[in-house]
Parts: C-alpha cells; sequence; structure tokens
C-alpha cells in the first residue's frame, strides 16, 4: 500500500537577500532540475513523532512559465504507507477526509558550490567587523497543505497509477544514463 500527496501551495523562497530568486519560472524549473525533495511535516501524535522527515522524488504539475502566471502550482510525490510520517499524515488526514489540516515544508536543494570565509569580505569587513562564513548554495522551500490519496477507491487506483507512470518518466533519463555510463 502507498500514500500520495497532492501539495496544492504557491512556491518561493522564502529568503529576503539580495541574492534570493525572485523568478516563479526559474524557481519552478530548479525543482523540474532537483526532484528529489525533503518533505517535513509537524504533527501531532499519540504515536508518532511530531517533527519527521523524508527525502522523496517530486514531480512538479501545471507550472506556468509565464512572468504574469499566478504562483500556484503543485508537486506530486508518493510514500509507502509503512512510512512512520505516513501513519501520521492518515492518522491526521482521516479526521477530515483526504486534507491534512497541518501545513508542510518541501526543501529542494541544488548541489553545494563551496564554503565562503569571512575573509572574502573584503568591502564590509573593515567597515562593519560583522561577517560570518557561509555556503554558497541554491535551495527552494515549499509551503502548503497536502490532500492525500490512501484509501482503496478508483480515485486513488487512477491516481496512483498515474503517479507512478510519471515518476517514471521523469527518472527514465537518468536510469538511461547510468545504465550508459556503466557500459563503458
Amino acid at each position: 500500500m502507498s500514500i500520495n500527496i497532492v501539495v496544492l501551495t504557491p512556491c518561493t523562497s522564502v529568503l529576503s537577500t539580495p541574492r534570493a530568486e525572485g523568478s516563479v519560472p526559474a524557481l519552478f524549473e530548479f525543482i523540474k532540475q532537483n526532484p528529489l525533495g525533503l518533505l517535513i511535516t509537524a504533527i501531532s501524535s499519540p504515536s508518532y513523532p511530531y517533527l519527521q522527515s523524508s527525502h522523496i522524488p517530486w514531480v512538479l504539475d501545471g507550472s506556468s512559465t509565464s512572468l504574469d502566471a499566478p504562483a500556484k502550482s503543485r508537486l506530486h510525490g508518493h510514500l509507502p504507507r509503512q512510512n512512520t510520517q505516513v501513519k501520521a499524515t492518515i492518522e491526521d488526514a482521516s479526521q477530515s477526509s483526504t486534507q491534512v489540516t497541518k501545513d508542510l515544508m518541501i526543501i529542494f536543494t541544488g548541489l553545494p558550490r563551496h564554503y565562503v570565509s569571512s575573509k572574502f569580505y573584503t568591502e564590509t569587513k573593515p567597515s562593519t567587523g560583522k561577517v560570518v562564513p557561509t555556503w554558497n548554495y541554491s535551495a527552494v522551500q515549499v509551503y502548503g497543505k497536502a490532500t492525500i490519496y490512501f484509501d482503496p477507491s478508483s480515485k486513488t487506483s487512477a491516481y496512483l497509477s498515474q503517479q507512478i507512470h510519471d515518476l517514471s518518466e521523469l527518472c527514465r533519463d537518468d536510469v538511461d544514463l547510468i545504465g550508459k555510463m556503466s557500459m563503458s
């Protein structure tokens, strides 16, 4: 058995620094290029941990490349029913049919680039002395609520079939590339 999650949410970067990406199409493209996201939930349950996370691949659906389009999109993910995060999620959703009542977060990350020493800040360090080391990295944080499909209905079965197909298509090129590399 399995659970499928559909997150209806604006995709956004929460950083408000000058280096934060504000272009919705760029954020959507980042998610497409880095589909393995960390699903984080905080659900009160007498049986399961409050804070849980799982790495799962996500399919971005309904994204628009138009700069005028709303930032809404759907992320589709799939987890096995045996996962304790799934059990807590089903417990929460069963109180309101298929809608998870708590907010959740998904973090998508790119490859880490490099460490940036505080010595790098030659302009601000002498004048303020307020500099700290950091990492040069890229990430997108997505927030929202989830609709889950976990009952044995025909709607769930159809959704599950489509989800497995979409995930297979998403990962097919990567598998083909690994196969070609191992044959060399």
